[in-house]
């Protein structure tokens, strides 16, 4: 591995109603003569089962990078469990990410995000969706699935149409 090589290796498994799936992702820095510089790594190990009209999800994933002088600042892990409910054209989802920030000395180092979504499929290629997201994010903590600022403890909402041509 040297510099601007990326790594990728994933793995999933389908049974039934079950899926499992892990990967790893390893990007190194464009610096010959210091391939760390730069240098980002992802791990996420999760699954789905199917019971019915219900699905639940969830996901663990950590992820490291370092700065351009190659010193690690990142050291992130993540936890999302979400389920979703179908019923006809309907569908219902809820979701809950917990972020944190893992970084030696970091104060306020997690994000909570629950969002809330409904989308009614109107046919196979038109979509409407309305979405609601809740955000707590620390003042050093990582972004979550809401985004938002550090620090902010903030509501986002959404609603539209989804087309596919």
């Amino acid at each position: 591995e040297g510099a601007n090589s990326n790594m990728h290796i994933g793995v999933t498994y389908a049974a039934e109603d079950l899926t499992v799936m892990a990967n790893y992702v390893k990007n190194k820095g464009a610096d010959a003569a210091n391939d760390s510089a730069n240098e980002n790594s992802k791990m996420a190990i999760g699954g789905k089962y199917m019971m019915g009209d219900i699905r639940l999800s969830g996901y663990y994933i950590q992820g490291e990078g370092n700065n351009a002088a190659g010193v690690q600042t990142t050291d992130n892990k993540g936890l999302a469990l979400g389920a979703t409910f179908t019923s006809g054209a309907n569908e219902f989802d809820l979701s809950y990410y917990n972020t944190k920030n893992e970084n030696t000395g970091a104060t306020d180092a997690e994000t909570d995000d629950i969002i809330l979504a409904y989308r009614n499929n109107l046919s196979n290629r038109t979509t409407l969706y309305a979405k609601l997201c809740s955000s707590d994010r620390g003042a050093s903590a990582p972004a979550g699935a809401c985004g938002g600022n550090a620090g902010d403890n903030t509501t986002y909402y959404g609603f539209g149409v989804f087309h596919k041509f």
